[in-house]
C-alpha cells in the first residue's frame, strides 16, 4: 500500500516508471495539463479519470483512494545534553 496524499503518490508512481508528464498522461489517456493539475493538487479526480490512473500504473484504485497521515519524526530541540 501506498502511503500519503492522491498528488504526492501520482508523482511518486510518475517517477518510479521514469516517465514525463506527456509519457504518463498519454499511457493513462488523460491530458498533460490534466496530470500536472493532479500531481500538484490544483484538482481533484473523478472516477473515471482514477480507474484510467490505476490501469495506467497498474495499481489498485483503492490504493490511490486511502489517504494515510504523515508520520511524524520526532523534533531534536539542538541542544546538547550535559554530561552526568
Amino acid at each position: 500500500m501506498m502511503h500519503g496524499s492522491l498528488p504526492a503518490k501520482l508523482r511518486l508512481l510518475r517517477a518510479r516508471e521514469g516517465l514525463t508528464l506527456i509519457e504518463a498522461a498519454a499511457r493513462i489517456g488523460i491530458s498533460r495539463d490534466t496530470l500536472s493539475d493532479l500531481e500538484s493538487g490544483h484538482r481533484r479526480p473523478v472516477m473515471p479519470t482514477l480507474a484510467k490512473i490505476a490501469t495506467g500504473y497498474g495499481v489498485d484504485v483503492g490504493d490511490l483512494l486511502v489517504e494515510e497521515p504523515a508520520r511524524e519524526e520526532p523534533v531534536l530541540s539542538g541542544k546538547a545534553l550535559a554530561p552526568q
